[in-house]
């Protein structure tokens, strides 16, 4: 005969008992207990994970003892499956209650302290079972039966508070489970009411069997109904991390990990209400969060219209805490999707005041190095790079320009007299003068020196002429110098573009051919005109045979050794020629000059630099130690881009800084003094400077100790006049001794004897260069050059007082 179990609805055997069929039932969910919590226990580390499988551990027990007590004789056996029954009860509660609030804290954050306290009751509870019988505080009475069957009981008082604290802590846990599940998307809807069915499970079996009903003949069905419950539990784990995702507009700022974040969270709704916020959040906008949720997103957040675009990005200001002055805020919004479609917005927050500030003083900086480059430290003038850029423009346009060049007469004597610094206060004031003298339109600039240029566009022969007449007007107010007036003078060369020039550079080469020339005449003006320039056709024809070189790569470097005392070669001078296709090789005093007074110099510079540092990349694989010189010019220190084409080449070459010297002549230096900085920064980066043909400018000695240099090349002039001149003698012995002094290394050029290398040795010079030494010639002849040669007996020398 077949019936149905009321518990399962499964159809039972007749001949199969009651207590054979719940013990069978009982039996598997311990089984399925043991495996969830298996499962479980991988979550453990995720809020709630450890309760869980906790639970699972205690219902598993609970129906094993309950299997037990149907089916054991013994009344000591039986009354034991009831203490640990309801040990495993207060278990399962308490571990269930725990894993819903640790993963849905509603309503309220537990502490940890409460939750503490929550388990004393558990605690009394199975004390007060397994120390007391009946008639007693939990049982008023317990019917133990002699045979098989379930153990029933009569409540007493303590009983009672015992229920209400498990049902209220099973109602508080499944309100707080059904808020967090029931927060899902419509496409989750059925799994989440799945969920709490099953956890509802044992609450309704339980309240059923508390009425009195006895659907199963007095036996327990919660431990059965509970592996449900441990079943949508351990589906939970696995899925309501994606149902806290798809919740939408969940109150983000209570999450832990956006509470923490140094970013502003604010969360708002369609209709652009504020929902939540972060701490963070109410920092930054200077807000209180009771304040701000409900209220309107344009009254926190400036800058805020209804209607953004998504991935909207804007700043604004605001006063820091604690006085900290003006902050600036960035914020980025997004939109917040859910149940298929838009629920709100997400607005992030970022204090970005460092890097504003940081953005605004590289641009400060961009703009004052752009400044620098075009303009003239000294006065503030635009530069020679800047007037070579206006004039390539006004000739490129067809427009037609003129330009005046002006050079001061006398300026050298009254440096000499009041030293420099009266001299630059000079210059600042003429600069002055000049600017009130011209045409807004106009570009005043400082070449150099005491040399400065007018470029007008378009005004023809007579404007250009008044222009001139106004800048030498601007002389006949003396200037006052250390409370004493002094007269200075002008001489101002025009020429007329592309008249007198087709490019920026034969148009100034022209405009200084007539200033010369009005230095040379009565008139203090004077007009290019091509009999002026003797030598202009020959000096354009070669500049233009020189471009042509450069773009074909027709120089060559010659090399001439520097060796230390004991004749071993310490260093190399890079020497420029020229292998002309039809001249032959040409010597630099034949090129050179038709590039001193144009941009031409620096391109020369460069493609010198090139090959100098790849020949000595060659050298340094058996010479590690070996140094390369290379001359610059003054136009070179005036290029702001000195020290970046430098860095360039040394970067192309793979060649320490620390290996190249740049020689530049005393006179250069002095001229190009607003180039000085360019090489303090090259020095600072490792590059030697070393000062040419020292003794034969026209500088006083005191800039010496002013000027960037770490060597000083006495001058051959010097050096060859020792062996019969003494005053030569005693004149290159104190300048080497004021060289070490002042911590410089000391070279002697035109080294041609024995006699004179002998003196030098004597008199403590550091490095000798000259034909003594090593003749210049191409690198591939020098090898025999880098073994010390053998050492002569000294040779004799006029005493040195």
């Amino acid at each position: 005969m077949v019936e149905l179990c009321p518990l399962c609805g499964t159809a039972l055997v007749r001949f199969v008992s009651l207590g054979a069929t719940i013990t069978l039932l009982l039996g598997l969910s311990a089984i399925v207990g043991v495996g969830l919590g298996a499962v479980l226990l991988r979550h453990r580390r995720e809020p709630g994970g450890t309760p869980l499988a906790l639970m699972c551990g205690f219902v598993a027990t609970w129906a094993l003892s309950n299997a037990l007590q149907i089916n054991a004789t013994d009344r000591d056996l039986k009354r034991a499956t009831v203490v640990v029954a309801f040990a495993c009860i207060c278990g399962t509660v308490y571990c269930f209650w725990r894993a819903i609030t640790e993963r849905a804290p509603w309503p309220w954050r537990v502490p940890a302290a409460v939750a503490t306290l929550l388990a004393a009751p558990a605690i009394v509870t199975v004390v007060l079972v397994s120390a007391t019988d009946a008639p007693g505080p939990f049982f008023r009475a317990l019917d133990i039966p002699d045979g098989t069957g379930p153990v029933t009981a009569q409540p007493g008082p303590w009983f009672v508070l015992h229920m209400l604290w498990a049902y209220g802590l099973m109602i508080w846990a499944l309100a707080g489970f059904g808020w967090l599940a029931m927060q899902a998307p419509r496409a989750r809807r059925r799994q989440s009411a799945l969920m709490v069915t099953g956890v509802a499970t044992p609450l309704l079996a339980n309240a059923v069997l508390a009425t009195g009903a006895t659907p199963l003949d007095g036996h327990d069905p919660t431990p059965i109904a509970a592996v449900a419950a441990a079943a949508g539990l351990a589906l939970a784990v696995r899925r309501l991390r994606l149902l806290d995702v798809d919740a939408g507009l969940l109150p983000v700022a209570r999450d832990s990990v956006v509470e923490s974040m140094t970013e502003g969270v604010v969360v708002l709704d369609r209709a652009g209400r504020i929902v939540d916020m972060n701490p963070a959040a109410e920092r930054l906008l200077g807000v209180v969060h009771r304040a701000a949720v409900a209220g309107a997103a344009a009254a926190v957040l400036p800058g805020w219209r209804p209607v953004r675009a998504d991935d909207d990005r804007w700043e604004f200001g605001a006063e820091g805490p604690g006085g900290e002055g003006q902050r600036r805020i960035e914020v980025r919004t997004g939109a917040l999707q859910g149940r298929g479609r838009r629920t709100g917005t997400l607005v992030l927050l970022r204090d970005v005041t460092e890097q504003v500030m940081s953005r605004e003083a590289l641009e400060r900086s961009a703009a004052e190095n752009l400044h620098a480059s075009r303009h003239d430290p000294l006065t503030g003038l635009p530069n020679r790079a800047m007037l070579f850029e206006r004039l390539r423009e006004a000739l490129r346009d067809d427009g037609g320009c003129a330009l005046l060049i002006l050079d001061l007469d006398g300026f050298k004597g009254l440096n000499d007299t009041f030293g420099h610094r009266a001299g630059d206060r000079v210059l600042r004031e003429l600069a002055v003068r000049m600017e009130h003298a011209v045409d807004a339109d106009a570009l005043v600039a400082r070449l150099a020196g005491d040399e400065f240029a007018v470029m007008i566009t378009g005004p023809g022969r007579g404007g250009a002429a008044a222009a001139a007449a106004r800048m030498l007007g601007a002389f006949r107010v003396p200037f006052t110098v250390g409370g004493t007036e002094v007269a200075l003078g002008a001489s101002v060369g025009v020429a007329f573009g592309p008249e007198h020039g087709s490019d920026a550079d034969d148009l100034v080469h022209a405009a200084d051919v007539a200033m010369y020339h009005a230095k040379r005449t009565a008139g203090r003006s004077a007009v290019y005109h091509a009999d002026l320039d003797i030598r202009r056709p020959e000096r354009l024809i070669l500049r233009h045979e020189l471009r042509r070189a450069l773009a074909e790569h027709e120089l060559e470097l010659h090399y001439q050794p520097l060796a230390a005392a004991d004749g071993e070669v310490m260093a190399m001078e890079a020497l420029v020629r020229w292998r002309h296709p039809e001249r032959g090789l040409l010597m630099p005093d034949a090129f050179l000059p038709v590039t001193e007074d144009t941009d031409l110099i620096c391109r020369l510079t460069d493609e010198v630099l090139d090959l100098a540092l790849a020949d000595l990349a060659r050298w340094r694989e058996s010479r590690p130690a070996l140094r390369l010189a290379v001359n610059v010019s003054s136009l070179d220190m005036r290029d702001p881009a000195l020290h970046d084409r430098v860095s360039a080449a040394l970067l192309r070459h793979d060649a320490p800084a620390a290996a190249l010297t740049l020689e530049i002549t005393e006179n250069a230096l002095i001229v190009a003094r607003d180039g000085v900085s360019q090489l303090e920064r090259l020095r600072e980066g490792g590059v030697r400077v070393s000062l040419d043909d020292f003794g034969t400018g026209v500088g006083p000695l005191t800039t010496l100790r002013e000027l960037p240099v770490d060597e000083l090349k006495i001058d051959r002039s010097f050096v060859v006049g020792m062996e019969s001149r003494t005053r030569d003698a005693a004149l290159v012995g104190g300048l080497i001794r004021m060289g070490h002094d002042l911590g410089l290394s000391v070279v002697a050029e035109g080294v041609e004897t024995e006699a004179g290398a002998s003196a030098l040795r004597a008199l403590g010079c550091d490095l000798l260069q000259g034909y003594l030494v090593g003749r210049p010639g191409p690198w591939r002849s020098l090898g025999a050059s880098l073994s010390p040669p053998a050492r002569p007996a000294a040779a004799t020398f006029p005493a040195v007082p």
